[in-house]
């Protein structure tokens, strides 16, 4: 079974751009859409601590 090819440094520097370019299209939803699931979270779990 043949070893894999370590990544050259441009082709590594190539991928850090689009990882950053897509979270700084994407970051503000998907920070908000994170937001939503906890602020959920935490109203489903007081519901059931409150009534009981």
């Amino acid at each position: 079974m043949p070893r894999s090819k370590t990544k050259s440094k441009r082709t590594r520097r190539g991928e850090m751009r689009k990882r950053a370019q897509f979270f700084d299209r994407h970051a503000e939803h998907i920070r908000l859409v994170l937001i939503g699931g906890g602020a959920i979270l935490v109203a489903t779990l007081l519901a059931k601590v409150v009534l009981g």
